[in-house]
Formats: structure tokens, sequence, C-alpha cells
């Protein structure tokens, strides 16, 4: 199998360093790599890959087209999408996690059709998008949805290992007693809730979510989002409303989730599937199932559960490119 030459951009995000750590493990041959900080302004640093130390320099348009595969992970911005754009342009496979700014194809490995013979620019969505995209996906071929809302509730982990490493400092502040960390959150998050990052990117977020599921699922008329940050270390978690256009039963519904990679938690002695009782699954759990026989809205409820082991956006990109290099 031959080698390709590799790019991360912003490599100590949570994105960037699963990339890496999934290219150290040989999931993609690499003969170089490259490490770029997104900041145009910023100063070259080394880094460790392996047994090499690498130079993280200043993203350089100029060098992206010597490379033939391009990881991107940050915040959403004009000039990263620009970038982006560019380097697909310039014949670069390029895969953005979570940009909704970018007219490209948003694809996960196992939902749609992942054929990439002509498109070099893939967007891989966040682990919310992916929750509630593939829920909808599934709901929009099986039963017809039309559109849908969606609360989602974001672990700690979200913001990486540094986010949940907070969260246990903050646990053990308060029941000490102590002012709690919020070098990563905003505010204290232990025993709380907040809406996930307060502020002007708040709307921002929850729009991009609610446009990479949308995508991922196919719904032409738009998914609504609102996200909220809750005190638990890993696992997502959703409640959604989906709009349908006929009546279905709940016996319909369940059904249509039955196959990989939903699973249905209806022996669980009545209770509903929960970030604990889903540790460790890689399956998306389905419960708490509600339908709506109104004509005038036919539709239904339905809650959502996975595991951070059930979906890894660093992963999808890794065997996306895979695919499309063979």
């Amino acid at each position: 199998m031959r080698g390709y030459r590799v790019g991360i951009v912003n490599p100590r995000t949570p994105f960037g360093e699963r990339v890496r750590e999934l290219l150290s493990e040989q999931h993609l041959p690499v003969i170089e790599l490259k490490l770029f900080e997104s900041a145009l302004d910023g100063e070259a640093s080394l880094t460790q890959f392996n047994d090499e130390v690498l130079v993280t320099q200043p993203i350089d348009a100029d060098l992206l087209p010597q490379l033939d595969v391009l990881f991107f992970s940050g915040e959403d911005g004009d000039l990263m999408n620009r970038m982006a754009a560019e380097a697909a342009d310039a014949d670069v496979l390029t895969f953005v996690e979570g940009a909704a700014g970018l007219d490209a194809r948003v694809l996960v490995p196992g939902i749609g059709d992942t054929n990439l013979t002509s498109e070099r620019l893939v967007v891989v969505p966040r682990a919310a998008s992916y929750l509630v995209g593939a829920v909808l996906e599934r709901a929009k071929s099986s039963l017809g949805a039309r559109r849908a809302s969606a609360t989602v509730l974001l672990p700690a982990g979200e913001r990486g290992a540094k986010g949940a490493q907070e969260l246990h400092q903050q646990v053990v502040s308060l029941l000490s007693f102590k002012a709690p960390p919020i070098e990563v959150f905003d505010e204290q998050l232990a025993f709380n809730a907040n809406v996930a990052r307060a502020g002007p990117k708040a709307a921002s977020l929850a729009e991009a979510v609610g446009k990479e599921a949308s995508a991922l699922a196919g719904l032409e008329s738009g998914v609504t989002v609102n996200l909220v940050q809750i005190p638990v270390f890993h696992g997502y978690a959703a409640s959604l409303w989906v709009e349908l256009d006929e009546p279905a039963t709940k016996k319909t519904i369940a059904s249509a989730f039955r196959k990989a990679p939903f699973a249905i938690d209806t022996a669980r002695g009545g209770k509903s599937p929960s970030p604990v009782s889903v540790a460790e699954s890689k399956r998306i759990h389905v419960g708490s199932i509600r339908a709506s026989d109104e004509v005038s809205q036919p539709g239904f409820w339905l809650w959502a559960v996975a595991d951070t082991t059930a979906y890894d956006p660093a992963l999808a990109a890794v065997e996306l490119a895979k695919a499309a290099l063979r």
C-alpha cells in the first residue's frame, strides 16, 4: 500500500489529536505529515509524532497543494472555509470537522452514498450533528419525515479531555467547599446546566449542528436545534420532535430503528436509555417514543442517546479518506 502526504490543521484540538493518533496506528499510511495552526500570525512550534519531532507552523496556502489529504479542525470561520475550499480546488482530498458555511457534502461512513468519485471537499459532522442527523435520516427514509426540531444535551467531553477533566475538578472543588475552576467552561457546569457555549457562539453552534444534521438526513426544510451543556462526562442525548407526511403508530416508528446503527431499548425494565446505560455501546439507543396521530401535524417524539464510542469524527474522516484513495 502506498503512503500519502497528509496535513492536519489545528493538530492540538480533540479532532486533530485523534487524527494524529489514528495515523500513528497506521489507519492511513503516511510518508509525510505537516501540521498547521489556523492562526496566520502564529509562531512555529515543535510537537511529537511517533518518534519524530515535527514543526507546527502557521497555515500556508502555498503548501496545501503539495498534500494528498488534509484534515481541518477548528471553529467555523470564513478564513478556514476559504482555505479548505482552495485546498480542494487544488485536488487535495480535504475533510473539515463541522463546518456549516461550506458548500460541501456532509458524510458519515454507513449513512447514505459515501462514494467520493469527484468531490474533494467533505464535511464530517460533529458528534451532536451525527446523533440528530442519523436519527432523522432513518426517519426520512423509513417514515417520510418532513422536518424536525431537537434539543441536544452535550457532555463535558464535547470539549475534549480538558472538558471532562474540568468537570471532575469542579465536582471535587465544590464538595470540598472551594471555588470551581472555569477555564474550559465559562461558568460552573457541575450540578448545573447551561446553554451550550453561552453568548453569540451559542446560536451559531446550534445553527451549524442543525445544518449538518439536515444535510446528513437529506431534509431540505432543515432542522431546528437547541444545545444544552449538562454535567455528564461522556455521552450525547437528544429529545426530538419529528413531523411526518402521514401518521404512524408507535410500533411502526419503533420498527424503523431496529437495525444498525440503532438499538431500541425496550428490555430495560421500562427505563429510557441514558448516558450511563449506553456506556461503551457503539449503537444509537432509542426509547420513549410517543406518537401523535393528529392529522393536522402527524409526527412523534423520540429520545435518543449515544455514547462517544458510537461515533468518532476523526475515525469517520480517516475511513472516508481510505475509501476515496483506494
